[in-house]
């Protein structure tokens, strides 16, 4: 693993307190926020797809809220796939990241 070069200038500076590693500051700490988020669009589509099933199909009769309620899905995807196309990419924590790790160990 790499270690990006803010790290490294950071660890330079004496800015990083002891007992923090630097390979340790460069993980990436996504993929559990990644699987919750894809978890509950999925779970959100699935209770969509049911609420249309029961609107058209059982009680033969939709309305306005059910189409926002796709208009809002769909655009959603759409909004999340062209503006943040790369999911799951490592990211290194930012600054305030590092400044909160220096105040917890002072």
């Amino acid at each position: 693993m790499t270690i990006p070069a803010d790290i490294l200038a950071a660890d330079a500076a004496g800015d990083i307190p002891d007992g923090i590693s630097l390979s340790y500051l460069a993980q990436s700490r996504d993929h559990s926020a990644i699987v919750g988020i894809i978890f509950m669009v999925c779970f959100t589509g699935a209770l969509m797809i049911l609420r249309l099933y029961a609107r058209f199909f059982l009680v033969k009769h939709s309305g306005l809220d059910d189409a926002l309620a796709v208009l809002t899905m769909v655009s959603l995807s759409i909004w999340r796939m062209h503006f943040h196309p790369h999911c799951g990419e490592k990211k290194r924590p930012k600054r305030d990241d590092m400044q909160l790790i220096q105040q917890l160990s002072r």
